[in-house]
């Protein structure tokens, strides 16, 4: 079976000039940029490496471990945004984008997240946004106008992921970032039913589309293969293998409701996040604004359970380790640390041996080093927003 993901799905097409109507491109205001000034870490782990008032997100280390990847709202000349992909040295410093040449004042403002680098060459997966909806509840009609039954809030029930970009590219590349391998992955969420008149749409909040709308997670993060010759994603309901230069991806069989892939070091496993579904309720929703009558019927999942599960990457096999999420392998393969509890943990590959990690409260999206030392990851800032800190792996283990 091959995926349904591909470059220009047809059904994207079909609906891109309607969509744009119903819901552009989601634009913020993004915070003031911060100045990439020197700022050492004082003393023993944990220390602070970034100082943004926006949001820092999704760190990965170096293939040498001497800095540390990260996505930021914005950065020093660069315009205001909510996705540019940065390094800052492990030890402090002044930070620099890491893809100078796609990111720049002279190129076209990009929303890129989620860098990871290959183990076996100087190339980095990382995915741009594609298409994105307003959360509001609003769907092209005023705030207030729409008439649901059972006072059901619409905010809830807008899938925010529409489509993103996984890209690779060389880390000295200089030309189009059009021009790298690319695969289109569309999120499941918007449906037209009918043109109308009403206009007549279906909208399923999804647990990863919930996930993503609540906190920002960054459920498609890219995971490469051990050799480097193939990547690990998920569409939200499903993990998806896919070998750069193809037009399309394979599914992972049994791997429903995946989020958060990361492929072991001996290439045998991936670990990832299982969305355990809750209850779901199901309404209608009217509107007649600007002269234009609407309708739309509206699913919201609850969120159960969040899992780690571990498969084969053929899917013949799965075990479910603890419940938490976004995984990320130490380099030996021997265990994982992942969020739990709005902080770090620690797990061995069995199962055994989970113990949380000191100094990681309100931490998430870990990122172990390639000496298995230290484990970078994004903590909650008194603003809300998040920063990337350092902590020692040594404590827990």
């Amino acid at each position: 079976m091959r995926s349904s993901v591909r470059r220009g799905s047809l059904r994207m097409r079909r609906f891109a000039t309607l969509l744009a109507l119903l819901a552009p491109l989601a634009c913020r205001e993004g915070p003031e940029p911060f100045e990439a000034e020197r700022r050492p870490p004082a003393g023993d782990p944990p220390w602070r490496l970034t100082y943004n008032p926006g949001d820092d997100r999704s760190p990965v280390w170096s293939a040498n471990g001497d800095s540390v990847y990260y996505s930021t709202d914005g950065f020093d000349h660069l315009p205001s945004n909510r996705g540019v992909l940065v390094r800052i040295p492990r030890s402090g410093g002044p930070a620099e984008p890491l893809l100078p040449d796609v990111q720049n004042k002279a190129t076209q403002q990009r929303q890129l997240m989620a860098p990871v680098r290959s183990p076996a060459a100087a190339r980095v997966a990382f995915a741009e946004m594609w298409v994105s909806y307003e959360s509001t509840g609003t769907d092209m009609c005023r705030a207030g106008r729409w008439v649901c039954t059972a006072g059901q809030d619409t905010a809830l029930s807008i899938p925010p992921l529409g489509a993103v970009m996984c890209r690779v590219r060389d880390a000295g590349a200089t030309g189009r970032i059009t021009d790298d391998p690319s695969i289109r992955v569309d999120f499941a969420g918007w449906e037209l039913l009918s043109s109308g008149p009403p206009l007549f749409q279906r909208l399923v909040a999804h647990p990863f589309q919930r996930l993503f709308a609540a906190e920002r997670a960054l459920v498609f993060r890219p995971s490469w293969s051990p050799d480097g010759q193939r990547i690990v994603l998920s569409d939200g309901l499903r993990l998806l293998i896919w070998r750069p230069g193809d037009t399309e991806a394979t599914p992972v069989p049994g791997t429903d409701d995946g989020v958060h892939p990361a492929w072991s070091p001996d290439g045998e496993w991936i670990a990832y996040t299982y969305l355990e579904r809750g209850a779901s309720r199901t309404f209608m929703c009217d509107c007649v604004d600007l002269g234009v009558s609407r309708r739309t019927e509206r699913t919201i999942f609850d969120i159960q359970a969040r899992i780690i599960r571990l498969t084969r990457p053929d899917g013949s096999e799965q075990i479910d380790l603890t419940a938490g999420e976004e995984p990320a392998w130490t380099p030996d393969g021997s265990g994982l640390v992942f969020r739990a509890d709005d902080q770090l943990w620690f797990i061995r590959r069995d199962g055994s041996g989970l113990a949380p990690i000191p100094g990681t409260t309100g931490g998430r999206e870990p990122a172990v080093s390639p000496d298995g030392r230290y484990v970078a990851f994004a903590r909650r800032a008194e603003n809300g927003m998040h920063d990337i800190w350092v902590v020692s792996l040594d404590s827990a283990l």
